[in-house]
């Protein structure tokens, strides 16, 4: 039903909602084929009827209402209407003396049974076991859940309806375990608001506004389904199509939308049905996750729409998330999560963390962070209260890494009772410590076997996987304009963590959240993201650029590398580090780091030396790290010791240092890579390799490189 492109495929998933059909009446077989014609043309993904099926209660009504709806080889669900549960449409049960005779012959007991048995798999319940449907159309899913309540059978006289506690306490309960439901849909027949196109036509209040088929308890109806956060209330009864909110103040103010449907096969009340009097609704569900309804009418020869929005993508994804909390909501929530990456030149990237609102259970807070390349370091947190004071975890604050995970990393901690009493503020910086980007020649020599789902496919990424429930979460990115990407491969993708086997994939409703803020700084804001998706700013690398430089160098490294390590040596003779083995690495093949020279503690060659070949496919290496940008520091027996190459005999530490020109800037891969082993150590060795002492010896070995270029400088 594109009926701007007839001809384009259809991506939205359709859901006619039909109402008052009033089977056995005079003309309805005309208007029912009409409409039946149209419902199979147009390929419906789900019909939805909202009672008054037939026009009085027979089984032969209900077989012929049965068929038809069958015959529309469609999807469908049906509530009661009171023309289903009385005869004519009206109820005697409470009008005095009539009441015990009603009770002698037990029809209306008799009619129950009779359409319950008819529509009995298509009558969905107000309680488990709940009617669910997965409706599909190309990329564009939908999971729905279904509800349905008979507001006619306790109907106290004529035509007015009235719904019993019991019912309205299941349905308090019916999308509490909704986590993976996308739309929340309930149906009834009578309307619980007023139908505004007939009050202007009835102003007459001693006899137009005298009304006998309301439903009496109206109000408690509307706030049972807002705090149940059902998104959809659908009814008829009145023959008028009528749409509006309801919203309550209670369990966080839930919002539902109230739609009422006209008589699709155009009855009208001791007339019949008429071509000219159909009406009924469609919903588009639509792939950027927004419902949007259409009252179709007919002119007597031909179908005239009219569209209004009615839930975008927002409003359904807060709906979502406070149907995980339900009544132990007291107020809207306003946790919000915020991820600030900035990488450096040197292509560390530089963390900032916020946690909003922050509630803390059980006096823990816990961080973890995952990369396959770079290591976590430089760690600060602090908490901050409503009113402005702060504490922060004593100590130096160091990750630890996760078990049976070489790629994550964790740091917990225990909170004071008086901060853990009320929302936080909580606040974290980390560095990651090389590696924080690649380029696409780097991506490419990672053991794709056990890279991540993003870097898989060729993608470098930001990523944050929610494991409780946001308001927001805020992703925003600053890369390097060295390594600014194509801004048309820039995308959000979005990740179902809990399924087995799933991919990355882009949805609509998120993707056109993405800001392009530079052309190398991009951001993302999420509305009450999914718990369990990990969602993702994702793009193309840059190719690594090919420097002369590097290449000069590793030929002189070649030829001279016992000279250049000397140079090196000679530059920290004063250093805490002059009692070490050096040795120089250079690429020797596309994926691997071979030795060309070693010195000893003493400055000799040695014939005991360390691995002559290493992989850059395992990331966890201390020298793949290097070659990722980080200058990586390892003491033996440490809780890092799975990132040691092998301590020589009397090593007590190692650094791996990538080499270049200076610490400060790389636009490509080093050049080469040092590996220093610390023999003995002493109080100022074990001040240096402290881990605040970063800064401190990033200079004296950018010093200590620049001393080994210059050894050559025409050459290099």
């Amino acid at each position: 039903m594109n009926m701007a492109n007839p001809t384009a495929p259809r991506e939205d998933v359709l859901i006619a909602h039909i109402s008052d059909l009033h089977f056995g009446v005079a003309h309805q077989d005309e208007t029912w084929k009409s409409l039946k014609r149209y419902l199979k043309d147009e390929h419906f993904d789900l019909v939805l009827a909202t009672g008054d099926i037939v026009d009085s209660p027979s089984q032969a009504a209900y077989k012929q209402a049965w068929n038809e709806l069958d015959g529309l080889d469609i999807p469908f669900f049906v509530c009661p209407g009171n023309h289903d549960r009385h005869q004519v449409g009206n109820s005697i049960a409470s009008v005095g003396w009539l009441e015990a005779a009603r009770a002698r012959w037990a029809g209306p007991t008799r009619v129950s049974a009779w359409f319950d048995a008819q529509f009995r798999d298509q009558i969905p319940a107000s309680k488990a076991p709940f009617t669910e449907r997965e409706l599909i159309q190309g990329r564009n899913r939908w999971r729905v859940r279904i509800l349905g309540i008979d507001t006619s059978a306790r109907a106290d006289a004529a035509a007015r309806g009235f719904v019993d506690l019991a019912t309205r306490e299941a349905l308090q309960h019916a999308m509490k375990d909704a986590d993976a439901v996308d739309l929340g849909i309930l149906l009834a027949h009578h309307h619980p608001l007023p139908v505004r196109s007939l009050e202007e036509a009835r102003q007459n209040r001693t006899k137009d506004l005298f009304n006998l088929t309301t439903l009496v308890n109206a109000g408690s109806l509307l706030e049972t389904v807002t705090s149940a956060h059902i998104d959809l209330l659908l009814h008829g009864h009145e023959h008028a199509a009528n749409w509006a909110r309801y919203g309550s103040l209670q369990g966080g103010g839930g919002q539902s939308v109230v739609v009422g449907a006209g008589s699709a096969t155009g009855h009208e009340t001791l007339r019949g049905c008429l071509a000219q009097d159909m009406s009924f609704n469609v919903f588009r569900l639509t792939p950027r996750r927004e419902v949007i309804l259409q009252v179709l009418t007919r002119d007597g020869t031909k179908w005239q729409s009219r569209s209004i929005g009615l839930l975008d993508a927002d409003e359904l994804r807060r709906s979502r998330f406070q149907r995980q909390f339900g009544k132990d909501l007291d107020r809207p929530a306003s946790s919000q999560v915020m991820m600030y990456l900035e990488v450096t030149r040197e292509r560390d990237a530089l963390v900032h963390g916020t946690r909003s609102d922050w509630k803390i259970n059980n006096n823990k807070w816990a961080l973890e962070v995952k990369n396959a390349t770079g290591v976590p370091v430089d760690l600060r947190v602090t908490f901050t209260n409503r009113h402005g004071s702060r504490w922060s975890p004593p100590g130096d604050l160091k990750f630890e890494r996760a078990p049976n995970d070489d790629f994550s990393w964790r740091f917990a901690c225990e909170v004071p009772d008086d901060v853990a009493a009320e929302p936080q503020r909580i606040e974290f910086w980390y560095r990651w410590l090389g590696g924080g980007i690649l380029t696409q020649e780097e991506m490419s020599s990672l053991d794709l076997s056990r890279a991540g789902p993003f870097r898989r496919q060729g993608l470098e990424y930001m990523g944050l996987l929610p494991r409780g429930s946001f308001a927001a979460l805020t992703l925003a990115i600053r890369l390097p304009p060295e390594f600014a990407p194509d801004p048309n491969s820039v995308r959000v993708l979005v990740q179902d963590v809990a399924q087995s086997g799933s991919q990355p994939e882009e949805r609509p409703e998120i993707s056109h959240r993405l800001q392009r803020l530079t052309d190398s700084s991009f951001a993302v804001t999420i509305p009450y993201p999914w718990k369990g998706f990990r969602y993702a700013i994702v793009w193309k690398p840059p190719p690594g650029h090919a420097s002369p430089e590097a290449a000069r160098f590793q030929a002189v490294a070649r030829q001279r590398g016992i000279e250049l390590l000397g140079t090196f040596r000679q530059a920290l003779s004063a250093s805490p580090l002059h009692n070490a083995t050096f040795a120089l690495y250079l690429p020797s093949g596309q994926h691997t780091l071979g030795m060309v020279a070693f010195l000893d503690a003493d400055g000799t060659p040695s014939t005991d030396r360390p691995a002559p070949e290493v992989t850059l496919r395992d990331t966890s290496t201390m020298l793949a790290q290097a070659w990722y940008g980080a200058v990586s520091i390892s003491r033996q027996g440490n809780s890092t010791a799975d990132l040691e190459l092998g301590y020589l005999p009397g090593e007590t530490a190692l650094l791996a240092v990538p080499v270049r020109f200076g610490l400060s800037w790389i636009s490509g891969a080093p050049w080469a890579v040092l590996r220093i082993g610390i023999k003995s150590q002493t109080d100022s060795t074990t001040a240096l390799l402290h881990p605040n002492q970063g800064e401190r010896i990033r200079n004296m070995l950018s010093q200590a490189v620049l001393a080994m270029l210059s050894t050559a400088p025409g050459e290099v």
